[in-house]
């Protein structure tokens, strides 16, 4: 991996930390590498289930790093030593989770979106949720994620003034905090305006003025969600915040609006992607 030079198209590269996200990895994957991204660092920590498999499977998978991390906190480790790790070895980097992908909403592609960035100097852009809800699904449906869970909250449902970045990594300062890092140069909020000294990630309201999204599928179907809660966030076992409330379910399950923009992403691919899941497996 080499950072690119700066007469050079943008490349784009995800860091995610993922424990047993195998369900749909290789949507998540594929997905991606549709609308633009060339790289991926994956922080594996300690996954039972097909993820390894997976990432050594997919035909791409030169185009994958894997890295163990085994830490309490393991995402915050992870993002820090990507930060490090590769400052001069990748270009702009999304730092996003294994159920979040980045959807652009209209005709302009992502790269086309950070070399207009680049050009007017902005070096981070934060992107906002949309909290997905599971549909009605029970149990977890055959289809890929993006087909089978077409709806979601309204944009103004709190969790959604969330956003996640997309950031030239050899320009950031600090990581506030998972979701928002300080650049040396502008970042760039969807409404257009660049964070208060304070901001930690979250604006009052969510917008989707710069033609982006990233659709967060929280809950997917019921079954799914409540073994969510009972498998508990990758926090030590004595953290308060170890396990989700018995409410968390109902709390994001949220189905109002009928939105099928991933799906209409993915249809091109949406046969190979489902071969090649089949053929890796997912469990």
């Amino acid at each position: 991996m080499s950072q690119r030079n700066t007469d050079q198209r943008p490349n784009l590269a995800i860091v995610t930390c993922i424990k047993n996200e195998g369900e749909d990895l290789v949507e998540w994957l594929c997905f991606h590498r549709h609308v633009g991204v060339s790289r991926f660092v994956i922080y594996d920590n300690l996954s039972t289930d097909a993820t390894q498999r997976i990432l050594s499977s997919v035909p791409f998978r030169d185009e994958i790093t894997v890295r163990r991390m085994a830490k309490e906190s393991p995402q915050k480790a992870a993002f820090a030593d990507a930060l490090k790790r590769y400052r001069n070895k990748l270009d702009w980097v999304a730092f996003i989770d294994g159920d979040e992908f980045i959807v652009p909403l209209g005709d302009a592609p992502l790269l086309q979106k950070l070399t207009e960035l680049n050009a007017d100097g902005v070096e981070g852009l934060g992107i906002h949720w949309r909290v997905f809800g599971s549909g009605g699904h029970e149990t977890r449906p055959t289809g890929l994620v993006t087909e089978c869970f077409t709806r979601r909250a309204l944009d103004d449902f709190h969790p959604n003034a969330h956003v996640k970045s997309i950031v030239r990594i050899s320009r950031v300062k600090s990581m506030v905090t998972q979701h928002y890092f300080k650049t040396s140069g502008p970042y760039l909020l969807d409404n257009g305006t660049e964070p208060e000294p304070e901001f930690d990630g979250l604006t009052p309201l969510a917008t989707f003025t710069q033609g982006f999204a990233i659709h967060h599928y929280i809950t997917k179907s019921r079954a799914q969600c409540m073994a969510k809660i009972a498998r508990g966030r990758p926090k030590p076992s004595w953290s308060k915040q170890k396990y989700r409330p018995p409410t968390y379910c109902e709390m994001y399950d949220r189905n109002e609006v009928e939105d099928d923009r991933a799906a209409e992403i993915v249809e091109p691919i949406r046969e190979k992607v489902l071969k090649l899941r089949d053929e890796i497996g997912r469990d």
